[in-house]
């Protein structure tokens, strides 16, 4: 089994904030939108972490803080924002390319 759960409930502060979110408060998250679920098999629980996409969209969230360099300290995504963004209610790309100066 792996240290940290492949997938976690969407609904599980409690396993969230074991593993990602204590230090910062709920803050600051970048975990890939598809570890979150509703429904989780067993299988899915053990599972490991070998999925691509999971890595890409933690990468692509660093890159756009490198990019952003934000003077106040704000994330891409605190962890509200990004459930809304799963969910397909929240889209920071208007917001954010507003911020990137060079085109």
């Amino acid at each position: 089994m792996p240290f940290k759960p492949a997938y976690i409930y969407e609904d599980d502060l409690k396993t969230y904030n074991l593993y990602f979110g204590e230090l910062d408060n709920n803050l600051r998250c970048y975990i890939a939108p598809e570890r979150f679920s509703n429904k989780i098999s067993e299988a899915q629980f053990d599972s490991n972490l070998m999925d691509p996409a999971m890595d890409i969209f933690s990468a692509g969230c660093v890159i756009a803080e490198i990019f952003l360099d934000r003077k106040d300290g704000r994330a891409l995504f605190d962890l509200a924002q990004l459930q809304n963004y799963r969910k397909g209610v929240y889209d920071p790309r208007e917001d954010l390319l507003k911020q990137i100066k060079d085109v």
